[in-house]
């Protein structure tokens, strides 16, 4: 199981994605706010979902966990954190 918290600490929000819903499907998609034309992009992991969900195969309906960021850059920043983190657990053991 991960957990993702918004905000970090105390409160904020907390995801929970457990191992038999993950998967290796990754994309970076990179989309403009119709409202401002700012870009941002979104790193979706992607979910096991059920093909009952799915009304076609165009559609876009996949379940994913989606880290948006106003620069790739930052994004790679942050999986850099998370990877070290990680890497400081397995050290630890």
């Amino acid at each position: 199981m991960g957990v993702l918290r918004a905000g970090g600490g105390k409160g904020g929000m907390r995801i929970n994605v457990y191992n038999e819903e993950l998967t290796e499907r990754v994309e970076l998609k990179p989309k403009q706010a119709a409202n401002t034309g700012v870009w941002f992009y979104g790193l979706h992991f992607f979910l096991v979902s059920p093909d009952e969900l799915h009304h076609s195969g165009a559609d876009d309906d996949a379940s994913a966990v989606v880290l948006w960021g106003d620069t790739p850059e930052k994004l790679l920043s942050l999986l850099s954190k998370a990877s070290e983190e990680v890497q400081r657990f397995i050290n630890s053991k």
